[in-house]
């Protein structure tokens, strides 16, 4: 009982080490800024002041 409890554990370490490298590589950037896979970006709204008057710029924001 003792040894199927273990063979269990192990088999489940195992497969849950192969998958975790295989999402860590989903997103790769290359040298020209593109993205290869799902970017992580989102618009944020940014506000700032010329002369006197409020302005919103949408600003593109990826990490």
């Amino acid at each position: 009982m003792k040894n199927i409890v273990l063979a269990s554990i192990l088999a489940i370490a195992s497969a849950i080490s192969f998958g975790i490298p295989a999402q860590a590589g989903t997103t790769v950037r290359t040298y020209h800024g593109h993205y290869h896979g799902r970017p992580h970006c989102y618009v944020k709204k940014v506000r700032y002041y010329k002369h006197g008057r409020v302005y919103y710029r949408s600003v593109r924001v990826c990490r």
